[in-house]
């Protein structure tokens, strides 16, 4: 597409506006004529311009920039220079921020596409332009967490945040991209808890065929090891039950979702055959390998309150070696406390009688075993209501007749 590189970017007069328009998008139809699709979608943006059908033309553009053959494609650029930023002022403020998103990716250099990123981001209104200059930055910040810039990133994410928590009903594509980025920022410093809570955030927000094959195997991974080895981190169940741990399946990492999910569901007896299975793989795994102790500990917790959540409310005395028994250690004070200072449970331990009183567990996502087994309890709980009625009936026949 030779176009005269002085006329790109230059804003003229009504008339040379649609020569230079004409004459881009002339040459752009006739250098893809082998590839029918495209060379549709630019007579269909040349078409609708030539009509002021701006919203048509918009859309043309948004199904052009989404074709695999053009992603990351330095055409991209040029289109913008020569037509979309010729129209801009009549695009709608959010959608021309996601088509500034596209054409960053087409800068080889990163200084010169979060350059452009931010020119953007400064050019779009004020009132209309709280989502587009935060999901414009968001994407910034995540190429500037590459170049090593953390502290910058630190304050940008910081101010970002609090433009976020004022602005009600957001798009997804904004919320993806700031969570991306904190995520990113997370990793970058070592730390797996809030990493695992920002990626989560982060997918929560992405249709998950948006990612390429490559991105959700990694993404599968680091949310993996970031919930095994998050101090904090004792709820698998999002994870374990979210579409992206099928990425491993088949390959050199799935062991890292069939550990998961052992602990999801708090299985000793499993956990234990799982590290002889794996252990050249977790030993390959520095932070694994590290953190052997927490490895345990974590898995015992989970383990207590798997067994709480699986006992009626009404039954939640149980005794040391009840507990014992199950961890196959006799720590069982020390995990009791840890899991109450984490505040993952509440009661207290009764030194006297050897017994731990369990008030409250915390909830978590539940996989699909443990929803079989709340759906028993809660069948049998409607059972004894039953009864209680029909008792109630035989009992005061006057109250009932």
């Amino acid at each position: 597409l030779a176009v005269d590189k002085q006329q790109n970017s230059i804003l003229r007069g009504k008339g040379e506006e649609m020569e230079v328009n004409k004459q881009f998008l002339d040459e752009a139809i006739a250098a893809h004529s082998s590839q029918p699709e495209i060379q549709a979608l630019y007579t269909q943006i040349k078409t609708n311009y030539d009509k002021r059908l701006y919203h048509n033309a918009t859309l043309a553009v948004l199904a052009l920039i989404d074709r695999p053959e053009l992603k990351g494609s330095p055409e991209l650029i040029q289109l913008y220079d020569n037509f979309i930023v010729l129209v801009q002022s009549k695009m709608n403020q959010l959608t021309l921020a996601k088509i500034g998103v596209e054409v960053s990716r087409a800068y080889s250099d990163p200084t010169e596409a979060i350059n452009f990123l931010e020119r953007l981001a400064n050019k779009v209104t004020t009132q209309e332009g709280l989502e587009p200059s935060l999901l414009l930055r968001s994407v910034s910040i995540q190429l500037k967490l590459r170049q090593g810039k953390q502290d910058e990133c630190k304050q940008l994410l910081e101010e970002a945040q609090a433009t976020l928590e004022g602005i009600a009903g957001v798009d997804s594509v904004v919320y993806s991209n700031f969570y991306r980025a904190q995520a990113e920022y997370w990793k970058l410093r070592s730390l797996p808890a809030q990493y695992y809570q920002s990626a989560l955030k982060f997918l929560s927000y992405t249709p998950l065929e948006t990612l390429s094959v490559g991105e959700q195997k990694q993404l599968a991974y680091d949310l993996g090891l970031a919930a095994l080895i998050g101090d904090e981190t004792y709820n698998f169940g999002d994870l374990v039950a979210h579409p992206v741990l099928k990425s491993l399946t088949g390959t050199d990492s799935e062991w890292m979702a069939h550990l998961l999910q052992v602990y999801n569901r708090g299985n000793i007896a499993e956990y234990e055959n799982m590290i002889k299975t794996y252990e050249p793989q977790l030993r390959a795994v520095p932070a694994l390998a590290s953190r052997a102790d927490l490895l345990k500990e974590k898995i015992a917790i989970l383990a207590l309150m798997e067994l709480v959540f699986n006992r009626h409310s009404a039954n939640r005395t149980i005794p040391f070696a009840e507990i014992q028994q199950l961890l196959r250690s006799d720590v069982v004070e020390m995990i009791v406390m840890k899991a109450l200072s984490l505040k993952l449970i509440r009661g207290y331990i009764d030194q006297v009688s050897q017994e731990v009183v369990i008030t409250w567990v915390q909830p978590r996502v539940l996989g699909m075993d443990q929803i079989g087994k709340m759906h028993e309890r809660l069948g049998g709980w409607i059972g004894k209501v039953h009864e209680t009625l029909i008792e109630m009936e035989q009992g005061t026949p006057d109250l009932f007749s």
